[in-house]
C-alpha cells in the first residue's frame, strides 16, 4: 500500500492507495501548520492509523511551493510557513524510523502527473495543466515527462505579468485566480475585502454586475492560457482546481480566446482535468509508485 498526501494551506487530503492506484481509503483534515513539530506530528499521525492494518510501502506528498524533490525540501511552501527550506523528507524520515522511501512534489506538476497516467493527458506526449485557486500553478508535460525547471519552478503561470492601470507590472494571478475573482466583483460593488463573498455566488451569474465580472474574469485566465499556449505549443490544455467544475468556466476562457490575434494559428483544446480536486492526491501517488 502507498499512502497519498496533498498538503493545502487549510486543508490536507490523505488517502491509502493499492499498487495498482485503487483508493482504498480517503480522508482530509484542518492543516496544522503553526510549527514544524505541530505539522509532522498530524503526519504521523495518520501514518500511524494505516500501519495498523495495513503494509506500507511509501510515501508520496503533493505540496505548494517551488519543491526541489531531488533533495527533498520546499524551498518555497506556501502558507505551510515552519517548513520553508527545511529538509522535508530528511525530517519526516527520521519521524518514522526510516521505515519507508518518501517522495514530495510540487502541487501543479502532481496534478500533471495524475493526467499523464489516468487522466486527460495519458495519450498525449505534450501538455499542460493549469490550476486555478487563490493562487495560480500548474505543471508541464513535455515528451510524457514532467518539466520542472532550472530551479524547480517551471508551471508557476500566476506569475506572468501584465500592465495595471497605471501601466505598473502586476502578477495575472492578481486577476485570474479564484480570489482574484471575489475580488473584482468586491470592487465593482464597492465593498470591503473582509466582506463574505463566494465565487458559487458570482457564477448564478443572475445580476448584470455578476455577468461583467465572470466576463472580465475569464479574460484574464484566457491571456494566461494563450500566453501558454503560443509559448509552449501544448497538444491540450487540462483546466484544473475546484472552480474547474463549474460547467461554465471553459465558455468563458473560450470566448476571448477566439478574439486574440492569430488565435485560428494556435488553437489548442481547452477541456478539465479528469481527476479535478484529487488530482494532487493521485499525482502524489504516482511520485510513489513510478519510483519504488
Amino acid at each position: 500500500m502507498i499512502i497519498s498526501f496533498d498538503v493545502g494551506g487549510i486543508f490536507v487530503k490523505y488517502g491509502l492507495f493499492d499498487m495498482d492506484g485503487t483508493i482504498i481509503h480517503q480522508g482530509k483534515q484542518p492543516t496544522e501548520i503553526e510549527t514544524e513539530d505541530s505539522f509532522f506530528i498530524m503526519i504521523a499521525r495518520i501514518i500511524s492509523r494505516y500501519e495498523q492494518e495495513h503494509t506500507i510501502k511509501g510515501l508520496g506528498f503533493s505540496f505548494p511551493g517551488v519543491i526541489d524533490s531531488e533533495k527533498g525540501v520546499p524551498i518555497v511552501s506556501g502558507a505551510i510557513k515552519p517548513l520553508r527550506g527545511r529538509p522535508f523528507v530528511q525530517l519526516l524520515r527520521e519521524r518514522t524510523g526510516n521505515k519507508y522511501p518518501i517522495f514530495i512534489e510540487n502541487d501543479g506538476n502532481c496534478a500533471a502527473l495524475a493526467e499523464l497516467y489516468s487522466g486527460n493527458g495519458r495519450e498525449l506526449k505534450d501538455f499542460v495543466v493549469l490550476t486555478l485557486g487563490t493562487g495560480i500553478g500548474g505543471g508541464i508535460i513535455h515528451e510524457q515527462s514532467l518539466m520542472k525547471g532550472g530551479r524547480y519552478s517551471a508551471g508557476e503561470f500566476g506569475m506572468m505579468l501584465i500592465p495595471d492601470k497605471l501601466g505598473k507590472p502586476v502578477i495575472l494571478a492578481k486577476y485570474a485566480s479564484t480570489q482574484g475573482l471575489l475580488n473584482l466583483y468586491r470592487q465593482r460593488l464597492g465593498i470591503t475585502s473582509d466582506t463574505p463573498v463566494t465565487g458559487e455566488e458570482i457564477f448564478k451569474g443572475n445580476t448584470l454586475v455578476k455577468k461583467d465580472v465572470l466576463k472580465l474574469w475569464g479574460e484574464y485566465i484566457a491571456m494566461v492560457v494563450y500566453n501558454i499556449i503560443v509559448s509552449m505549443n501544448p497538444e491540450k490544455v487540462l483546466i484544473g482546481g475546484g472552480v474547474s467544475q463549474n460547467p461554465l468556466l471553459l465558455s468563458l476562457i473560450e470566448k476571448p480566446l477566439k478574439k486574440y490575434p492569430e488565435w485560428a494559428l494556435f488553437e489548442t483544446p481547452i477541456v478539465r482535468c479528469y481527476h479535478q480536486n484529487d488530482a494532487g492526491l493521485i499525482g502524489a501517488f504516482y511520485l510513489v509508485q513510478r519510483n519504488i
